[in-house]
């Protein structure tokens, strides 16, 4: 018997707006962050949530799954809402601390105020953050 530490796991809601406001560049940008994220810690269970106007597609990443995340397929390609979103981290994603919105910030507004996760605006360097200056969380540009 050999006593071990057993490192709390980190659950983190990652979402990709794939509106037509998004180009290949920026679809990059948003998938080269997810991998550093999941090559800095090895105890990240990663939700992964691809949206335009609706929920396109979700994935489960556990343990660092570079490939993974490498062959997600990024559909969608229509208007912008951050309201699937929330309501499908609300019914499905209650045990996460963290909340990243990968976004050119042109969307609707969603108040986060009072979630029980912390909510990041990670904006692409062509982006703008008027809308999400009135959402609340923090807002992380991009360089």
């Amino acid at each position: 018997y050999m006593p071990y530490m057993k490192k709390e796991e980190l659950n983190v809601v990652i979402s990709v707006d794939t509106s037509g406001s998004i180009n290949q560049e920026e679809l990059t940008e948003f998938v080269t962050e997810m991998v550093n994220l999941a090559k800095s810690f090895n105890n990240l269970k990663m939700y992964i949530i691809i949206c335009d106007a609706k929920i396109q597609e979700t994935l489960e990443i556990t343990n660092g799954s570079i490939q993974k995340i490498l062959d997600l397929k990024m559909k969608g390609m229509g208007g912008t809402s951050l309201i699937p979103i929330v309501e499908h981290i609300d019914e499905n994603y209650n045990n996460s601390k963290i909340w990243i919105h990968f976004t050119d910030g042109e969307t609707d507004e969603v108040d986060v105020e009072g979630k029980p996760y912390n909510t990041i605006w990670v904006v692409s360097k062509n982006g703008t953050t008027n809308i999400l200056e009135k959402c609340g969380g923090e807002i992380i540009k991009l360089d």
